[in-house]
């Protein structure tokens, strides 16, 4: 029969509690319980409605059929961090990296001695809110311990993992900016000569910062005006990482429009090279990537022109403001920007479409005129046989 046992005091003469020879050392109390198999087990706390709670977790596990064997549930979160990491062979080496970067710097420091079973929802929770970093990377941290505690209800060491409901304060992530044509203009002319192609082929296709450092001459189609993205360069923790696949599958081959001008800025970086060149290289032939892009280059120029708060991935949004400007679908705005679905496209760019709304009204009032403009039709009348 389950029960909690007082290791401290136990029974004196007359059945009086006494000092026994572990007081004061160790957990006051001892959960003792049966497992289905029919093995005896115990675990000691430290306060008696510990003790009492893990017996009713106990109950319910065993009543469910969700039990969890002491031995999975003795695991701690460090011994199935290891095993979330090797089991992801598929990552790209910036996810791994980063993925290591947070458990090491954010999750072990906290979770890593805690045994799988003992992570509670409310433990959680009140981690997330005592982070103080912005609430976008608050997620990302949540999602690698989350990931870890899903794989250990995979493999059957939890029967469910306690971090799925958690509750994130509002994001505080400013609006996304978007150049105008003008201003773009003026954001390239505020680069050095040899940056301006590659500035002005950022504000003008949409291809991720990493994305655009990855292509290569063969990745170019002057004649169909397109260009390919199926490598990426990527940075992390100052290492330059040269990826054979780019940042997500729908990403992965997609072909995106050129523009006229930049057809032209891309002529002399295509002819005459070999296919497998990087199409962006500097003139003392080192390869364009974010780290040596982003911290002088991009940053001068786009204080310059009054936008000190953007990022370089921002510039993905001046992009697709323009294709949405001209005319573009959400069909083809997701195929530009690489979004899984149409419902993310909507998701981030929904209030770029707003103008078409006047569009839709208008078109509405003049077909509810020419509805009522048309003569009545004959209503019909069901005959019934006598």
């Amino acid at each position: 029969m389950a029960h909690v046992e007082d290791r401290w005091m136990i029974p004196g003469p007359a059945g009086k509690k006494v000092r026994g020879p572990r007081y004061g050392r160790g957990s006051r109390w001892l959960a003792v319980w049966q497992e289905p198999s029919g093995k005896r087990r115990k675990r000691a706390f430290g306060v008696k409605d510990a003790a009492t709670a893990h017996l009713e977790h106990v109950g319910v596990g065993k009543r469910t059929g969700a039990y969890i064997t002491v031995a999975s549930g003795a695991l701690t979160v460090a011994d199935m961090a290891d095993q979330w990491t090797s089991a992801h062979t598929s990552w790209s080496a910036s996810t791994a990296a980063r993925n290591a970067d947070i458990l090491r710097t954010h999750v072990l420091p906290r979770w890593g001695t805690v045994r799988l079973d003992d992570v509670r929802e409310e433990a959680v929770q009140d981690w997330v809110n005592d982070m103080t970093v912005a609430t976008a990377t608050r997620r990302r941290i949540h999602q690698v311990l989350s990931g870890v505690l899903t794989l250990a209800v995979r493999r059957k060491h939890l029967a469910f993992n306690p971090a799925l409901r958690v509750d994130f304060p509002v994001s505080d992530a400013r609006p996304k900016s978007a150049l105008t044509v003008r201003e773009v203009d003026a954001f390239v002319a505020a680069h050095p000569e040899q940056w301006q192609t590659w500035a002005r082929f950022l504000a003008f296709t949409g291809l991720r910062v990493s994305e655009a450092a990855g292509l290569r001459v063969a990745h170019v189609d002057l004649t169909r005006r397109r260009v390919t993205v199926t490598e990426a360069v990527v940075v992390v923790n100052g290492r330059k990482i040269e990826q054979t696949r780019v940042k997500t599958d729908t990403s992965q081959g997609r072909r995106v429009p050129l523009v006229a001008e930049l057809v032209e800025l891309l002529d002399p970086l295509v002819h005459g090279r070999a296919p497998t060149e990087r199409l962006f290289v500097l003139r003392g032939g080192t390869t364009v990537n974010r780290a040596n892009y982003s911290r002088r280059q991009f940053r001068a120029a786009i204080t310059a022109v009054g936008h000190p708060e953007m990022q370089p991935h921002e510039l993905r949004h001046t992009a697709v403001s323009l294709a949405i400007a001209s005319g573009a679908s959400v069909k083809s705005v997701q195929a530009i920007a690489g979004h899984k679905n149409a419902a993310m496209t909507l998701n981030v760019y929904a209030h770029e479409f707003d103008d078409d709304l006047d569009a839709v009204a208008v078109q509405m009032d003049r077909r509810i005129a020419a509805a009522r403009a048309e003569p009545p039709s004959s209503p019909q009348v069901d005959r019934v046989s006598p």
